[in-house]
């Protein structure tokens, strides 16, 4: 499934290796169900005060499926701070892949997807 993704990127340089690591994750997603209808991936520096001390990468992942939001916040994200934004990627969307797997099994359960 081709699932519409939209990537932000906020105090870190835009990069087609990222865009690519990404995509593959949505791919990924795709595959554990067909009803997402978007994804938005915000990535984030911070932790870079004027000594350049504790760098971290936050991403925030956002996946919009019928009735619900999945939502990989902030706060969570920072309980994980990264030097490596490809880790950080990673870790977000190991999340994401839980909670998407965690809600489909759910809406199975409760007949609450559409017949295929």
């Amino acid at each position: 499934m081709n699932v519409p993704l939209q990537i932000t990127y906020r105090e870190v340089a835009s990069s087609d290796a990222v865009d690519e690591h990404v995509r593959r994750h949505v791919e990924k997603l795709g595959r554990i169900s067909d009803r997402i209808l978007n994804c938005h991936v915000v990535l984030t520096a911070g932790g870079f005060g004027p000594q350049r001390e504790n760098p971290y990468f936050d991403v925030h992942v956002e996946l919009l499926i019928p009735g619900h939001t999945i939502s990989i916040d902030r706060e969570l994200a920072r309980k994980h701070e990264h030097e490596d934004l490809f880790a950080a990627i990673d870790r977000a969307f190991a999340r994401a892949t839980r909670q998407l797997s965690e809600r489909s099994d759910r809406d199975d359960r409760h007949g609450q997807r559409p017949p295929q």
